[in-house]
């Protein structure tokens, strides 16, 4: 606090240097001006971050999964994505309509199997959506589109958000992971997907795809990206059949 009182006062001894001189208020980065405004436009100053809170954890009592939660704005998520495996199924196998399970860059269909695998105990599961529909335990749901912008919002915007929603570094993402601060919380990871057309596992280490509740078309389901090169959280949408990640957001 006495560190923030510190900058603010500085920052404010700054504008009244500025405004003396020429009634302009100068943003600076690095020593360049990236925006300026005259102090006339200006009746305040704030510094925003959304509010974002340890929550604390959750076992699943489905298979005893322990997840860490998180408090964003109002909205508790988990932190890790959902690993409930019910079944595994081999990523030339996929449906619209009956809901499968994958893991990514495991072939086979042996649930214990596929749950000693690294990219299970990092990454979880790739559910398409019918599956997704299902998947989150009892107090716990897939969010919505809807839900979905309230987050990026709460974050700046989508095209601000998505930095601030990745896991930072480069242990689970692939150079540069661009703007990665996590700053939320939410710990973003790339898990890649589970494709269509191929059939077979991409984008792991490059991508991360969450799917929401929400339909696009009567084959099609909206749904989030995080991209290593990029800061954005882009809204998107896939077939059904499509193998994405899960975040399960808990019941108001």
């Amino acid at each position: 606090m006495r560190k923030l009182i510190l900058i603010l006062t500085l920052l404010m001894s700054t504008i009244s240097c500025i405004q003396a001189q020429n009634d302009t208020v100068f943003f600076m980065k690095n020593g360049i001006i990236v925006y300026q405004k005259a102090v006339s436009e200006i009746d305040s100053i704030l510094f925003y971050r959304p509010v974002v809170n340890p929550y604390g954890t959750f076992i699943d009592p489905r298979d005893s999964t322990l997840y860490n939660t998180i408090l964003i704005g109002n909205q508790i998520w988990m932190v890790e994505n959902l690993a409930y495996l019910p079944s595994v199924s081999s990523p030339d196998l996929g449906s619209e309509t009956s809901p499968h399970y994958y893991v990514n860059n495991f072939y086979g269909t042996d649930v214990p199997k596929a749950k000693l695998t690294c990219n299970y105990l990092d990454y979880g599961v790739l559910y398409n959506w019918p599956a997704a529909m299902t998947a989150c335990p009892p107090g716990w749901h897939l969010p919505s589109n809807d839900e979905w912008i309230t987050l990026t919002t709460l974050l700046g915007s989508e095209s601000l958000a998505g930095g601030k929603l990745k896991d930072t570094g480069t242990i689970f993402w692939n150079t540069p992971n661009t703007n990665a601060t996590n700053e939320s919380g939410f710990t973003g990871l790339p898990g890649g997907m589970r494709d269509r057309y191929t059939p077979t596992f991409y984008h792991l280490g490059n991508y991360g795809y969450w799917w929401s509740s929400t339909e696009y078309t009567s084959s099609t389901a909206k749904g989030r990206a995080l991209y290593y090169n990029l800061s954005i959280c882009e809204q998107n949408h896939h077939y059904k059949d499509y193998g994405l990640s899960i975040k399960c957001i808990m019941n108001q």
